[in-house]
């Protein structure tokens, strides 16, 4: 009855319908379950519910005595508490046809999707239609301590409650990127993971070391709509133990045995995990390792990229421009590429452009290349939170002047704040000095990246 599930609405929202609920004897587990996509089943929909197995794995159960309630306040009060059982009818509706709930999140994910891309054929400054890519860098705090890494000097955390607010944006998102420091250090991280993992359009893209995942990690995983990016950097034991200080290999191969043999277990065959790998002094000349790496642990993808920042100046070949190793990776990248392709392994390379064209002439050439006449579409597309700077949102992680901060306004206001506003105006200009990357300005970031693909 609408009348009476509004009204109960009504009470949850101004508290009036809510008891102290802590410690009491709860039902919930015994006649009702939470169970996501990946099969994992909670007793209830508190945060810290217990979970009461897995219904793809057949562990799942029913509980046979209630349990005491560990919310202060609890909506189900009255029907789930001990003795209150009589009222469920009150306050539960069950969906009449749950196929549609999955129609109208799809419509509404495709109707975002094309006003999206009607808004930037038609470079709009103020945009209607909401973000559909997010990436977010949860905390700085790493087990590992990696030579080159520009995070590793934050241990700030983004608080659960400002993570809270990014749950409103999955129904139009195509893409959602968690990454750290690591994320799998994050207390809350599952939680979210599995939120996300209810919206069948939604990729979500864990970038990882890979030493915490465990057994049941890999078969949640396995599960999903997820690609893994490990990051390795080396396929030799001693040099990769040389650039990520503290990471034993072995680790590293046990893991990647895990989530290849999960994946297997549940059929995904054409795996899109890839391995990120950044080029440096101590690794250029052994890139096509990767190659019979990726093969061996059923990755389909390689990423090249470059040594960003002077963190290790000592390794940076890209910046001072080491012309011996630069000119040793024009002559074997394109080979890497060819036999990768052959074996059905993609490749991107962050600077080929660079490489081989030495980036475009002029940012008029660079722009007239690009779909819609826009140097760059990240401002329409996506938003970037970084938690190592304690909040600061910008469009993308490469970008220099952020556009808010999650701690001092909503997303949503961020999405069409002023400095938002004037990255999509300047970008309509080419007016970008001091605004954008130099890196994407002079073609050592790849076109497919800054046009949000």
């Amino acid at each position: 009855n609408d009348d009476i599930v509004n009204k109960k609405t009504v009470e949850w929202k101004t508290g009036s319908g809510q008891k102290n609920t802590k410690g009491k004897p709860c039902r919930m587990g015994q006649m009702y379950a939470k169970i996501y996509p990946i099969g994992d089943a909670y007793r209830c929909c508190a945060n810290k519910a217990e979970k009461i197995g897995n219904l793809i794995d057949g562990t799942f159960k029913l509980l046979e005595e209630p349990l005491p309630c560990e919310s202060e306040h609890c909506f189900c009060w009255r029907c789930m508490i001990e003795g209150e059982e009589d009222n469920w009818s009150q306050h539960w509706v069950i969906p009449r046809d749950s196929r549609k709930s999955v129609d109208k999140l799809e419509s509404r994910y495709l109707e975002n999707k094309k006003l999206n891309q009607l808004e930037i054929q038609q470079k709009k400054i103020k945009l209607d239609s909401k973000l559909r890519r997010l990436m977010v860098i949860l905390t700085g705090r790493c087990n590992i301590n990696c030579i080159m890494c520009e995070r590793k000097s934050s241990n700030f955390t983004l608080p659960e409650k400002t993570i809270e607010q990014i749950v409103e944006f999955f129904p139009y998102l195509d893409l959602i990127m968690w990454q750290g420091g690591e994320v799998f250090m994050v207390d809350y991280f599952k939680e979210f993971f599995q939120e996300a993992s209810r919206y069948p359009q939604l990729t979500q893209e864990i970038n990882t070391n890979g030493l915490l995942i465990t057994e049941e990690w890999a078969e949640t995983i396995a599960r999903t709509n997820t690609r893994l990016i490990f990051s390795i950097d080396s396929t030799d034991k001693n040099t990769y133990e040389y650039i990520r200080r503290g990471a034993k290999f072995e680790t590293l191969i046990r893991n990647a045995n895990l989530i290849k043999e999960a994946k297997q277990r549940h059929n995904k065959i054409d795996t899109m995990d890839i391995i990120n790998i950044v080029v440096m002094r101590s690794n250029y000349q052994h890139l096509d390792s990767f190659i019979d790496f990726a093969l061996q642990y059923g990755f389909g993808g390689l990423n090249f990229m470059y040594m960003n920042g002077n963190i290790c100046p000592e390794e940076n070949i890209f910046s001072p421009a080491d012309r011996q190793a630069q000119d040793y990776l024009r002559r074997c990248i394109s080979q890497i590429i060819k036999r990768a392709n052959t074996l059905g392994i993609n490749v991107s390379c962050d600077f080929a452009s660079s490489l081989f064209n030495g980036g475009p002439s002029t940012l008029k050439e660079s722009i007239s290349s690009q779909r819609d006449g826009l140097f760059c579409l990240l401002p329409w597309r996506s938003l970037f939170i970084d938690g190592t700077q304690e909040g600061n949102v910008y469009p993308e992680c490469l970008c220099r002047v952020p556009v808010g901060n999650v701690f001092k306004e909503p997303l949503g206001d961020i999405w069409n704040s002023e400095n938002m506003q004037l990255y999509r105006k300047k970008i309509i200009n080419c007016d970008l000095e001091n605004w954008c990357n130099s890196n994407c300005i002079n073609g050592i970031v790849n076109k497919e990246f800054i046009q949000g693909l």
